[in-house]
């Protein structure tokens, strides 16, 4: 399951300029050699090309819209050029160009912590407070979700036709309380300033703002992402050595830079090639990097039974490759380490320009996927030759013979990025999950005679939550979705209410009239059916929308989370964010993390709209 300009007020004095100069160390006795940068200006990734974006190798402006700030100043410690040290308020204004006009961000620092707080007018949104003396983050409740402008002008349409409103009702004033403890991260106190190593600010502080850097010493610049793909496909303008403009990514220039810097020849003769052997500080500051993300953000650790990560890991072979020069072995020992979660949600994308994208695949995949994907196969085979039968296609709204029965199937709750400025592409019916379900429902009520609806959820993976809130609003009866979610970072409970615009003129209203009035709906699930795809049903039958048929769901209840890693690795994983159901009269949330057992038990033919429609009731 996926969780689908600002003034910039910082109250510090100034940014760094000028040479070395004696400092105050992070821990009693150290002694720290600080290095002062200055990037005169730098690119992000509003970027000229994206690999699934039609204007890919047409840009034509200039990099100085691409500008979130003209000044970037950041410290490094001696012999560690590559990990950058930076204060809360030079990295919030990285994000000056991030938020909506009227949002503002303001940074304040006391002696050994700093507080980022974004307000829209008199109103706190959030604050995060890193701590030096305690290793701790604190971040009050609330949220910024909305305030962030679209990424690089495309749209998303799992964001569009939707009204909903989030209320915590138990634990809404609680803190959330976040540890480094686990980490070799260093901080340190420079010049009356709070220092914290760029990964350790931007893990945290992306969570909200969906936005991401990435800093490239060999090119003394720092990159902004939005979306995890554009790390592979964020365009680089250069002039080659004839002055013609040239196109590369930022992490194919990267991979050159880092063999330059850090590469050694391995093997001999026509196969010596010449790989990149990370030094200990920076597989170091990975492995912190991993080890914060999966402490404070994972969600199953209170299931699996382990405290941290590091105790989960520390005295085997996977902790210790953490930090081998060698990018295989690395990332070995990353898929191997989330592999034993089994959790179905987690996993590790190891760095190209590190060596570490060593197409590990489905050897490296956890159990649980391999027998899913198995299922999967099995499943579609079963499915295909149905529709071969039929000659039918997955897309299209099958009915029983005497026509009271509609069937439809849908394998994931999909989303799609698009220009609105070229209009709605056509296809989008096909590809948006909400938009498709729309279709097909005004599609079987214009056809009348139709009195139950199936809907073949066996083969669904998961995705947008969003969506999944649209489809509830669609079953009812009053165009109303609830969905309920426990944190596991402090244990607050809320819920999430939701409307559609079905007639899609722009606006909600008594106009958009849903489909609970008009049919019985009724939900066909497997043990394939994950995530979303597990949540779904489960809310349906709990909310009173529909009836489940075939067998036990097979599970996911947490939204998927993901975190940035150091040199363009990328973690995915359960996140904390459970979804549920919460029982108000005896104050008690249930999950769905294991499946939800069906009304109708059911093991024969799922795809003969025939054969499924004698056990409807």
């Amino acid at each position: 399951m996926k969780k689908t300009n600002f003034v910039l007020a910082i109250a510090i004095a100034g940014l760094l300029t000028g040479c070395t100069t004696p400092n105050t160390p992070s821990d009693p006795g150290e002694k720290l050699d600080v290095h002062e940068v200055k990037i005169d200006q730098y690119n992000i990734s509003y970027c000229p090309y994206l690999s699934e974006d039609p204007r890919e190798l047409t840009f034509t402006g200039k990099w100085s819209d691409y500008k979130s700030a003209t000044q970037f100043d950041f410290c490094y410690l001696n012999d560690e050029d590559e990990l950058p040290y930076l204060t809360l308020g030079t990295y919030a204004s990285l994000l000056s160009k991030d938020f909506k006009d009227g949002t503002v961000a303001e940074v304040s620092e006391e002696e050994a912590s700093s507080t980022f707080i974004v307000k829209k007018g008199d109103k706190q949104l959030i604050s995060i407070k890193f701590d030096r003396t305690t290793k701790k983050v604190t971040r009050s409740s609330g949220s910024i979700e909305g305030e962030m402008k679209p990424l690089h002008g495309l749209k998303n349409s799992v964001t569009e036709f939707i009204q909903s409103s989030e209320d915590y009702f138990i634990g809404k004033d609680l803190d959330f309380v976040y540890s480094w403890e686990n980490t070799n991260f260093k901080t340190f106190a420079y010049k009356e300033h709070n220092y914290f190593p760029l990964s350790l600010l931007d893990l945290h502080i992306s969570k909200e703002t969906g936005r991401s850097f990435w800093y490239l010493g060999g090119l003394n610049s720092i990159y902004e992402v939005g979306d995890v793909k554009q790390y592979n496909d964020v365009g680089l303008e250069l002039k080659n050595k004839e002055g013609a403009d040239v196109y590369r990514t930022v992490v194919g220039f990267a991979g050159d830079l880092y063999k330059e810097k850090f590469g050694e020849y391995e093997g001999e003769g026509a196969q010596q090639v010449k790989k990149v052997r990370l030094p200990l500080y920076l597989a170091s500051y990975s492995k912190d990097a991993f080890y914060y993300a999966m402490d404070n953000f994972y969600g199953l650790g209170e299931t699996i039974g382990y405290k941290s990560m590091a105790a989960f890991l520390n005295n085997t072979k996977y902790a210790e490759d953490m930090t081998n020069p060698d990018g295989g072995k690395r990332a070995k020992a990353y898929s191997y380490a989330v592999s034993i979660l089994n959790d179905g949600h987690t996993g590790f994308t190891g760095s190209s320009c590190a060596d570490e994208g060593t197409g590990l695949g489905i050897s490296y995949s956890q159990t649980l996927n391999n027998d899913r994907t198995s299922l999967q196969r099995i499943l579609k085979e079963r499915r295909d030759a149905q529709l071969k039968l039929e000659d039918k296609t997955d897309k299209d709204i099958r009915y029983s013979s005497d026509g009271k029965v509609a069937y439809f199937s849908f394998d994931e709750f999909a989303g799609v990025n698009y220009d609105p400025s070229e209009g709605t592409p056509s296809e989008i019916e096909n590809q948006d999950t909400y938009r498709y379900f729309l279709k097909n429902l005004k599609e079987i009520k214009a056809k009348g005679g139709v009195e139950k609806v199936v809907i073949d959820d066996t083969l669904n993976g998961g995705g947008y939550v969003g969506q999944l809130c649209k489809l509830l609003c669609l079953l009812s009866k009053n165009n109303s979705s609830t969905i309920y979610f426990r944190s596991g970072e402090n244990n607050a409970i809320g819920k999430m209410e939701s409307k559609v615009d079905v007639d899609l003129d722009g606006k909600i209203d008594e106009k958009d009239v849903t489909f609970g009035n008009d049919f019985k709906f009724y939900i066909l699930t497997s043990s394939y059916s994950f995530s979303c795809g597990n949540a779904f049903p489960a809310y349906a039958k709990d909310l009173g929308l529909a009836l489940t048929v075939g067998s036990k769901s097979g599970g996911g209840e947490c939204i998927v989370g993901g975190s940035q890693l150091p040199y363009n690795s990328f973690l995915t994983y359960s996140s904390n964010f459970h979804l549920g159901y919460y029982d108000t009269e005896n104050k008690y949330f249930s999950g769905y993390e294991v499946g939800a057992a069906p009304d109708i038990s059911y093991s024969g033919n799922f795809y003969d709209v025939n054969e499924v429609a004698k056990v409807l009731r």
